[in-house]
């Protein structure tokens, strides 16, 4: 499922927050980065299935490494910027290198099970586990606890009847 690429964007750049730069780094489903609980990252996913298999993915992590606090302050909520958190600027070139490498490890990993192999790495790391959210999603709004992410990058979501839905899009609020 190509809902798998943006959690391992997510995954891989947390690992390089957290190893790295020791910044408390938490995965907020479906495809974002947050330290502190503001937003220092987001990742899409984009692909073309041919013949009824992936042809391809492109996958897109946009971080905020260097902003300035003027244009930090122009955004309309809270982010995180990484050299505002490390209190210098940040090497461009060695932190691509070191999201691509931990990406490149990920993927050999999922290669074998998809995010399965992973979710001892991804449980820990996202953000509103066992918490009440809320899910905007094409179909509604659905409220309930969120237990987790599923093999297939779906949220896993316990509705106050005891139902478990998985979601594969929308946007969550803890």
């Amino acid at each position: 499922r190509l809902e798998m690429f943006s959690g391992l964007g997510a995954l891989a750049l947390a690992e390089v927050l957290i190893e790295k730069f020791q910044l408390g780094a938490q995965i907020k489903w479906p495809n974002d980065v947050l330290v502190d609980d503001r937003k220092i990252a987001g990742i899409l996913a984009e692909g073309a299935w041919q013949d009824g298999r992936l042809a391809w993915v492109a996958v897109g992590i946009g971080v905020n490494l260097n902003m300035s606090p003027r244009e930090a302050a122009r955004v309309d909520r809270p982010i995180a910027v990484m050299a505002h958190e490390l209190g210098a600027p940040v090497e461009q070139e060695g932190f691509v290198r070191d999201l691509l490498g931990a990406l490149d490890g990920l993927l050999r990993s999922a290669s074998h099970g998809g995010l399965a192999e992973l979710h001892p790495e991804i449980h820990p790391r996202i953000a509103g586990l066992g918490s009440r959210v809320s899910v905007e999603t094409p179909q509604g709004v659905r409220r309930g606890r969120m237990i987790g992410i599923d093999d297939a990058g779906f949220l896993l979501l316990e509705e106050e009847l005891g139902s478990l839905q998985r979601i594969g899009s929308g946007v969550m609020t803890c």
